[in-house]
């Protein structure tokens, strides 16, 4: 059987690489990433398929899009996202980018994509702890870079057992915290008082007050080809690079268009946290009225 682990991480570093050289359309063709990374364009093309349930094509197309309306978001111009994507062509790019978002990208930059983001609950929160696996993060951190920073990451060992000891129920909970060691990303169940910590995992607590609650839509899975023996016939998949950029967005819009032009204020004495239960997908964004 071949080396499924080693699959896995090599299509990890691809995806990093797509997304450096989006702008770079020649480095992105299946045969140029196949030959980058040592293998054969049949075998590189169908293990590609087989973990991320896109083609290379549908793969390098959606992340050039999104990285497309990223750039209105911010405000830039249609030129400007144009070129920070790789696109020649006004008619390839508009083509492209109504197939992902389902609208024009003049149309998106009109509203800087607010007209497809949901108003939040304010909402006020008990104080809880989070029993999570810690996972080292980047020196600077930014949630719309790194949202749903745990999918993906290699989280360290814990048993069943010990994991059980912790007492939480289904709802999973990311936090990012900051230490003498740098910044750090949390995951794991939530849970109204510690009662154990597992030794590859920590404890936080997370003060109560008010948030402004976002729902983040879940993309459906992708659908894989049919089964074959080994760790790849699956069926489906979770669509994990369209969950990042939900949350990506959505803290985007949170931070940089909503909470300018509401009545709060992010309040920095308290923790952003991102809520997993089901197919229930929350950003929970600390706030304090801008007049008391």
């Amino acid at each position: 059987m071949e080396d499924y682990a080693a699959n896995l991480s090599m299509m990890k570093q691809c995806r990093l690489y797509i997304d450096r050289n989006l702008d770079r359309s020649e480095l992105l063709e299946g045969p140029a990433l196949a030959a980058h990374y040592g293998y054969s364009y049949t075998n590189f093309r169908r293990i590609f398929l087989r973990i991320s349930g896109y083609t290379v094509y549908e793969y390098v197309r959606m992340r050039r899009v999104q990285k497309a309306a990223m750039c209105l978001r911010r405000g830039k111009s249609l030129s400007a996202a144009m070129d920070s994507a790789g696109y020649d062509t006004r008619a390839g790019f508009r083509r492209a980018f109504a197939d992902v978002y389902g609208i024009s990208p003049s149309a998106f930059s009109e509203t800087r994509g607010q007209s497809m983001m949901r108003e939040p609950e304010i909402a006020a929160r008990e104080d809880f702890f989070v029993v999570g696996y810690r996972l080292p993060g980047p020196e600077q951190v930014d949630p719309v870079e790194t949202g749903a920073f745990w999918i993906a990451q290699d989280f360290p060992p814990v048993s069943e057992k010990e994991y059980g000891r912790i007492g939480g129920g289904a709802e999973m909970v990311g936090v990012w915290v900051t230490d003498g060691a740098g910044n750090f990303y949390l995951f794991g169940p939530g849970v109204s008082r510690v009662r154990y910590v597992p030794r590859n995992m920590q404890a936080q607590e997370v003060p109560g007050g008010k948030y402004a609650v976002f729902r983040v839509d879940k993309p459906p899975d992708r659908p894989l080809p049919p089964p074959e023996p080994g760790p790849y016939g699956t069926g489906s998949v979770p669509d994990n690079t369209m969950i990042c950029e939900n949350f990506r967005v959505t803290w985007y819009y949170a931070l940089h268009q909503w909470l300018p032009d509401s009545d709060w204020l992010f309040d920095r004495d308290r923790i952003a946290f991102e809520y997993y239960l089901d197919d229930t997908y929350l950003i929970n964004v600390p706030v304090k009225p801008k007049i008391e």
